[in-house]
């Protein structure tokens, strides 16, 4: 999936889209970019692939998830 100039990908095998910047890890830049692109139409029409929290809707929880996991 592309949102911006990102390749979106799972590279953890749960669904969840952690990669943002296409390196094949989840890092501190992962976490800037959902950050920026967090009220895009891509992110918001996906929540399936952006839901980190498990609260059914993608929003600040979701970043902080993703914080915790890097």
């Amino acid at each position: 999936m592309e949102i911006g100039k990102y390749e979106i990908r799972d590279t953890t095998g749960d669904g969840l889209y952690n990669d943002f910047t296409g390196d094949g890890e989840t890092t501190h830049e992962d976490v800037e970019a959902f950050l920026e692109h967090l009220r895009s139409d891509g992110v918001q029409n996906n929540p399936e692939k952006f839901d980190f929290s498990g609260n059914g809707q993608v929003d600040g929880t979701d970043v902080l998830e993703l914080l915790r996991q890097v």
